[in-house]
């Protein structure tokens, strides 16, 4: 009777002594990402679950953005910032008995040493920090100030349910409400012509990014509430042939903006490097009594320097 025995090649049999490392590294990096698996899902149980409701807001819009969009209540830290002033409240928060208690809430930090924050917090009864305040989305609230600790932290969101008091609003609050850029200056320069509001024209290159630099600019309070009802537009510079290299209204030099008046007279600053310098440059342009229909092609009228601003 025959019997066929497999004799195994030499080149495929594995060494004295077990297999060799190269074999073994595969099973290795199995079994260790196995272990970080694991550790990796006991601590999402521990701590990791809380990573996401935990992303504290830094300012109340933002804070009532997500209030509105998810649905869950808001829960705000009022803290101290003061030189001298002693600050427990992030550490009671991040504790491992408290921590548990902040997931069902949309979490914001607040602070005393910003005048706008305390308006807010002012809405809601809080006069001084540290303070936390929950608001329901029934509109109503709760707040607890003075010193606080673990025990009072516990009794805050234990007590803390159902419909609280009626806040009283401040509609004076400062709000900033993001401008709309067109890309497109002439149908910008339609809708302005079309709502009687000047046009606002941030010019710049594509390749330095000092147009994004001038946007920025006017994100301050001041700066920003001055021309938020007007049209605004960007233009930046791709290509240096004629075909995209012409700039508008006469500019000759980048980043620069253009004021467009009612009337259709434009007003060019080039070169400015800080928003003080935009506000003055506002503050300057004239007074346009009637508004005209503008010309078909701008004509640029006034053109100055950051230098020219400023004294």
């Amino acid at each position: 009777m025959n019997h066929a025995i497999a004799i195994p090649c030499r080149a495929s049999a594995p060494p004295r002594g077990g297999r060799s490392w190269a074999g073994r590294l595969p099973r290795a990096a199995s079994v260790l990402a196995s272990v970080l698996s694991l550790a990796l899902l006991s601590g999402c149980q521990t701590s990791g679950r809380y990573w996401i409701q935990l992303t504290w807001a830094g300012d109340y819009e933002a804070a009532e953005k997500r209030f509105h969009k998810s649905g869950r209540d808001l829960l705000i830290a009022y803290r101290h910032a003061r030189p001298g002033e002693e600050d427990h409240l992030p550490k009671l928060l991040s504790g491992s008995t408290i921590k548990p208690l902040l997931e069902p809430y949309v979490c914001a930090m607040l602070f005393d040493t910003y005048e706008p924050d305390r308006r807010y917090v002012a809405q809601y009864g809080v006069e001084r920090a540290p303070a936390l305040i929950i608001v329901r989305q029934d509109g109503t609230y709760h707040a607890r100030s003075g010193p606080l600790d673990e025990a009072a932290l516990r009794d805050f969101f234990t007590t803390a349910t159902g419909p609280g008091a009626t806040p009283v609003y401040n509609p004076h609050l400062p709000r900033r409400v993001a401008y709309s850029w067109y890309g497109n200056v002439p149908r910008a320069r339609e809708e302005a012509q079309r709502r009687g509001q000047p046009l606002l024209v941030v010019c710049g290159s594509f390749w330095s990014g000092d147009g994004d630099r001038l946007v920025k600019y006017f994100a301050a309070p001041g700066l920003h509430a001055r021309c938020l009802e007007w049209v605004h537009a960007r233009w930046d510079w791709y290509w240096p042939w004629p075909a995209w290299g012409a700039r508008p209204f006469g500019v000759q030099k980048l980043p620069a903006i253009v004021v467009v008046q009612t009337d259709g007279t434009p007003h060019t600053l080039e070169g400015p490097t800080c928003a003080a310098q935009i506000m003055r440059f506002l503050d300057g342009l004239p007074t346009v009594a009637v508004a005209q229909e503008p010309a078909a092609v701008p004509t640029p009228v006034e053109t100055s320097t950051a230098s020219d601003v400023l004294p």
